[in-house]
């Protein structure tokens, strides 16, 4: 077995537990709430530099494409169109330029963990489902976990708000 923070399968699945709580009852859906929607504004900070990188003359062309993609895609459309334009014109950003691709890829795993956890597995101390896997030694199904409370959602709303500034702001010096 793993160093994962994981509950493997014993027989069945039963989804019960004495440690589980009750998600709705303990401040989660506001945070949840509250991160979606700031989400929602980062991704569209996304689309609007992408649809610019694709035509400085009208965001039509870049939003076809755009409309097609998966958030991490879009962001490695960013990384890889900005990183062309750094190349050529301004090399000296590109560290600066990674760590926020870094970042936004981090944000967007901490996203999709919460969209997709299994909330009735919430336990007291914040840990949730948030993906089944295989063990690939023995073939074992675990349960692999992560500590989300509403303090880290919160604390991720702080962060995602940071990265929209330092992202709007790389890009104000890009093209200065």
């Amino acid at each position: 077995m793993s160093n994962k923070n994981v509950d493997e399968l014993e027989q069945y699945y039963d989804g019960e537990s004495d440690e589980w709580v009750d998600a709705s009852s303990v401040g989660y859906p506001e945070s949840i709430g509250n991160f979606l929607i700031k989400f929602s504004s980062f991704e569209n900070s996304i689309d609007k530099w992408v649809a610019d990188g694709i035509s400085d003359r009208s965001h039509h062309q870049g939003y076809h494409v755009l409309q097609l993609l998966k958030t991490s895609n879009k962001i490695d459309l960013l990384e890889r169109m900005t990183l062309l334009m750094l190349t050529h014109f301004k090399p000296d950003m590109r560290v600066e330029f990674k760590e926020i691709i870094s970042n936004m890829r981090s944000l967007n795993s901490f996203r999709n963990k919460i969209v997709h956890a299994n909330w009735i597995s919430l336990r007291n101390n914040g840990d949730v489902q948030t993906r089944v896997s295989i063990d690939k030694d023995e073939g074992f199904v675990q349960f692999e976990k992560t500590n989300i409370t509403p303090k880290i959602i919160d604390q991720s709303i702080d962060k995602m708000e940071n990265l929209m500034e330092s992202l709007d702001g790389f890009f104000e010096r890009l093209h200065e």
